[in-house]
């Protein structure tokens, strides 16, 4: 029979939908608190990736230019080629962004993405940017914040500004015309559009609405409200609700307007239909941005919390007794809310995000994470590359803007917060306050490089090694790192005390590299039990079998119980000797030494350049003597093995000659025969080296034959380098290969612990993706422990 043993118990959860609880004792399937996670299935997973949406340029808007018979560049109209007015392609926008919105006129068949940046103002059409005029100065350091009421867009710039509008025509921005009847538009930080009016809050207490269809033209006797006026405090924002309603935000309270689309019979006044109630007299909207409408009910930041409203049987907006953040409490309590005018809140898919400063910050470096269908807060989001100012959805994507001004896609599939760390880091400023673990970009050298903060501080150059130090590994700076802690495990009894026995931790991962604490409620009780783990891209967990090749030639890329399946894929299976082309063509007739080839070939200072697109450099001989010439090119490729290849064509066969020379003029020649017209490849295989850091070699070819008088024979040769340890293409079966394969695996232990009745998981990864299924953990209970049954 069976043996079991006394007192045993077990604990662990199956999934981890139950979300994250700071306040109180988790749910049975919830944790204690998590960071960049969401929850799929059941599993904590990573978090989707980001990647910045366009290239930022230092120098602002780029302006018009040719592209000339060369191919090159030009911003003067010396030059005859094609040229671009007005715009610039989406890889190139803008510098510090004050304001954006999407916007779309009737006219236009997808959305628009309209900027304001540096006092200009862009929009972005289907890939194109172009610069919209502005008949007013704006100040760079204005808070911009665009409307669109019907065919109009209006630009609301802070109370004393005047309001511009535009029709979407090419007179752009222009000052808003006054009514040839009734009061002029108000000045003001911020409006709402809503059936057909114009709202505008302003001077604190009012709300003025505007003619319908009409926004230029006001009645302040008929259509401006007063909202609990004198109370001391301010209105921050409008939101339209169900059918005739809005929610009108103040700082510290909230109020319900209805009546706001309602029909204005003749004789009648826009004042007899509009009636304000109170929805809450304790807690209002700290950031016009920080609310978000989502089903039939509303969130939003307000003081000590994050709160929500729900429509009720009648169709108004009541609030809801507990706030939504309460078991998150802790969090909220880490606010700055002496900076927390600049949060900012999205709804996206099943989520509620909200950017808030979090333990003395001044810019929004946490987001907090609600899942909808869950009902539950999941994660706290953080990263470098996500510290927002605004959100916006194009279609289904979400973008965020950062407090660096650049423009972010959110949710990606990718386990990093960045495609180029050198285009998403920001350049080194005398004038920013950097805090430690900062990064800037600093180019030293015509070399770009990424510098980590080392303490607090500004206007400290990147040499000054007391406040930064270089990152030796910048490309992978922005992986994801998560982590979670679980719930207490106790075996559903925290009264007596127990021992950990056997635990098992079962996951699914893309490369991951994880680390395992157990702690407990005692004070400084973690103890490491995974440090780093990782798995390998070629080796099974099956015994007695052989690793995998990467180049999968044997076709077995699909074989199961592989250690991890994930694909790299290198910048270039293969490596030129050089990184920069260009379309030069050199034709020599008649060879007769170095003097005929340019000076930077022959001490190797100049690079291969691309030719006609085939990234070859030709020699053309109609000499009758031999050898013909010879072409030097210094190399320095990366400490390692390398294979030499011969990419070439010949308009006749013929022998080439390469050689491959130390920097102590020690060289190996080798002949290969050119014998295709059409480029064919050609290994050198005596050519093979082996490279140290910093080493330098030099590569020699030339034609081996004799040509009589008249004959002319062009041969078209290109060289790569291809590092042996590196696979050049991947051997492809039937099926393909499927990418982002999660491959599932689980950490099994013994724990020791002493003196506690209960105890804890701290789970982290820092590279790839993590995706966690379940914990199993049984537990004894001491001899003091045990009770009787009867």
């Amino acid at each position: 029979m069976p043996y079991e043993t006394p007192n045993l118990k077990f604990d662990g959860q199956l999934d981890f939908s139950g979300g994250m609880a700071l306040v109180g004792r988790p749910a049975v399937n919830g944790y204690r608190w998590a960071k960049n996670i969401v929850i799929r299935d059941g599993k904590a997973t990573t978090r989707p990736g980001i990647r910045g949406a366009f290239r930022n340029e230092t120098a602002g808007f780029q302006e018009a230019f040719y592209f000339n018979q060369d191919n090159a560049r030009y911003n003067d109209a010396t030059h005859t080629g094609f040229w671009f007015t007005g715009f610039s392609f989406i890889g190139s926008i803008w510098g510090s962004i004050q304001g954006l919105s999407l916007v779309r006129f009737s006219s236009d068949l997808e959305l628009k993405l309209l900027v304001c940046a540096g006092g200009r103002v862009y929009v972005n059409e289907a890939g194109f940017v172009r610069e919209i005029p502005v008949n007013a100065t704006i100040g760079a350091d204005e808070d911009i914040y665009f409307v669109q009421a019907n065919q109009i867009v209006m630009m609301f710039r802070g109370e004393g500004n005047a309001v511009l509008q535009w029709d979407g025509g090419s007179d752009g921005f222009i000052q808003v015309p006054d009514p040839a009847e009734g009061d002029r538009i108000p000045t003001a930080a911020s409006g709402t559009y809503i059936g057909g009016r114009l709202w505008i809050p302003a001077n604190r207490d009012e709300l003025y609405a505007s003619d319908v269809l009409d926004f230029t033209a006001y009645d302040y006797a008929y259509q401006l409200f007063s909202v609990n006026c004198g109370d001391g405090d301010e209105i921050v924002k409008i939101l339209p609700w169900k059918d005739d309603g809005a929610i009108v935000f103040k700082m510290r309270s909230t109020y319900y307007v209805s009546g706001v689309n309602s029909y204005v019979m003749p004789g009648t006044h826009l004042s007899d239909y509009v009636r304000i109630g109170a929805i809450d007299n304790d807690h209002g909207l700290v950031a016009k941005q920080a609310v978000v409408t989502y089903g039939e009910q509303v969130a939003y930041l307000g003081y000590g919390g994050i709160y929500n409203l729900q429509r009720n049987q009648y169709g108004k907006a009541e609030g809801v007794d507990v706030p939504l953040s309460a078991p998150i409490k802790p969090l909220i309590d880490r606010i700055n809310w002496n900076a927390v005018s600049i949060a900012c809140a999205a709804a996206h898919d099943n989520y509620l995000l909200f950017a808030v400063p979090i333990d003395g910050s001044t810019v929004n470096n946490t987001v907090l994470v609600y899942d909808t269908l869950l009902k539950t807060w999941v994660s706290e989001w953080q990263s470098e590359m996500l510290k927002p100012v605004q959100f916006g959805k194009m279609e289904d994507d979400l973008y965020v803007l950062g407090v660096d001004g650049r423009l972010r896609l959110m949710f990606t599939d990718d386990p990093w917060d960045t495609e180029d760390v050198f285009v998403d880091t920001r350049n080194w400023s005398a004038s920013t306050y950097y805090h430690t673990g900062d990064h800037a970009l600093s180019t030293v050298g015509g070399e770009k490089k990424v510098y980590r903060a080392l303490q607090d501080g500004e206007n400290h150059a990147t040499s000054d090694t007391a406040y930064w130090a270089e990152e030796t590994d910048p490309q992978n700076l922005y992986r994801i790192s998560t982590e979670l802690w679980t719930r207490w495990y106790d075996g559903d009894d925290a009264s007596t005390g127990k021992k950990p026995n056997r635990g098992e931790i079962i996951y699914e991962a893309q490369n991951p590299k994880i680390s395992v604490d157990i702690d407990t409620p005692s004070y400084n009780t973690d103890k490491a039990l995974f440090t780093d783990k990782t798995y390998d891209r070629k080796k099974y967990d099956v015994i007695d079998t052989a690793d995998w090749v990467e180049s999968n030639e044997n076709l077995d890329w699909h074989n199961p119980h592989r250690q991890d399946y994930t694909i790299f894929l290198p910048v270039g299976s293969q490596y030129p000797l050089n990184s920069n082309f260009d379309s030069d063509l050199y034709t020599y007739a008649g060879c007769a030494g170095w003097s005929h080839w340019p000076a930077e070939y022959q001490n190797g200072t100049k690079t291969w350049m691309e030719v006609d697109g085939e990234g070859c450099v030709r020699m053309e001989t109609s000499t009758y003597y031999a050898p013909s010439c010879l072409l030097s090119q210094n190399i320095l490729p990366v400490q390692g093995s390398y294979r030499v290849f011969i990419r070439a064509k010949a308009s006749t066969p013929t022998k080439l000659t390469v050689r491959l020379q130390s920097p102590t003029g020690i060289g190996t020649t080798e002949v290969i025969d050119i014998t295709s017209t059409t480029f064919a490849e050609y290994e050198a295989t005596t050519l093979a080296l082996t490279t140290v850091a910093g080493s330098g070699y030099t590569l020699i070819f030339g034609l081996q034959e004799t040509f009589e008088s008249g004959q002319t024979k062009t041969v078209d040769v290109s060289l790569c380098m291809m590092a042996t340890n590196r696979y050049d293409g991947m051997y492809m079966d039937s099926t393909g290969l499927n990418l982002n394969v999660w491959t599932p695996h689980s950490l099994r232990f013994l724990p020791m612990l002493a003196n506690d009745k209960r105890f804890g998981f701290k789970i982290r990864n820092t590279q790839g993706k993590l995706a966690l299924c379940s914990i199993r953990q049984s537990l004894t209970q001491n001899r003091f422990g045990a009770r009787e049954t009867a």
